[in-house]
């Protein structure tokens, strides 16, 4: 998941493990699947789906729109829901959360805000929230926080000119022909201080094929 195009940083993590989504058209979900959903939100509008599977899993991802929120739901091929992934209003951030996000980017634009939730056996705990802003210098940055508005990952918009040598280096030997559609770097958040976990890169290919890949600081091509 490109956390530009899709804010849920529950898929970004898993896509390590995890085998590319596959887009599932609504009326090909399995029964339970779309049950689960529609009794969980009755008045929501599913607007698309994909499937995916990690270690032998296959988990199906629901778009909704609900009150025009925007809604994440991840359902088992049985109908049990695991994880919600919403869109909310600044307002029903936490105090904590709203004041890290403050200190961190004062001057920043806020564009939207998701909460991450987890649902086992029913129960439902918040796992995280992300944040996505714009900063003075009109660059996307989205923040990750535990409910305590500890910050523990950020994602930064970036230009060629910002990416190390040995990241550049592994793109241009990798695709010499390829034009840079995006970039952005996901760093984790050590003592303070961002430390780069990788670099996200949307490339068009020559024959105007858009791929996504993920370089690590020192130049390995996941």
């Amino acid at each position: 998941m490109n956390p530009f195009a899709r804010p849920l940083l529950y898929l970004l993590v898993a896509a390590v493990a995890t085998q590319a989504n596959e887009p599932v058209p609504l009326e090909k979900l399995p029964k339970p699947v779309t049950d689960a959903v529609k009794a969980k939100f009755p008045k929501a509008t599913l607007t698309e789906a994909s499937k995916s599977s990690e270690d032998g899993k296959t988990e199906f991802v629901v778009s909704i729109k609900d009150a025009g929120k925007e809604i994440e739901v991840t359902v088992t091929p049985e109908g049990t829901i695991t994880y919600l992934e919403k869109e909310i209003a600044d307002r029903e951030l936490p105090k904590a959360v709203a004041a890290a996000v403050k200190a961190k980017a004062p001057k920043a634009t806020h564009q939207a805000a998701w909460v991450g939730i987890e649902v086992k056996d029913g129960k439902e705990t918040i796992d995280y929230y992300w944040i996505e802003l714009l900063s003075v210098a009109k660059r996307r940055v989205d923040l990750e926080l535990t409910p305590d508005g500890a910050i523990t990952r950020v994602t930064r918009e970036i230009t060629a000119k910002d990416l190390p040598k040995p990241v550049a280096d592994a793109i241009q030997k990798k695709y010499p022909k390829a034009d840079l559609k995006s970039l952005e770097v996901v760093s984790a958040v050590e003592n303070g201080k961002e430390v780069p976990e990788y670099y996200s890169v949307e490339l068009l290919t020559a024959d105007k094929k858009v791929i996504e890949i993920e370089v690590a600081p020192d130049g390995k091509i996941e």
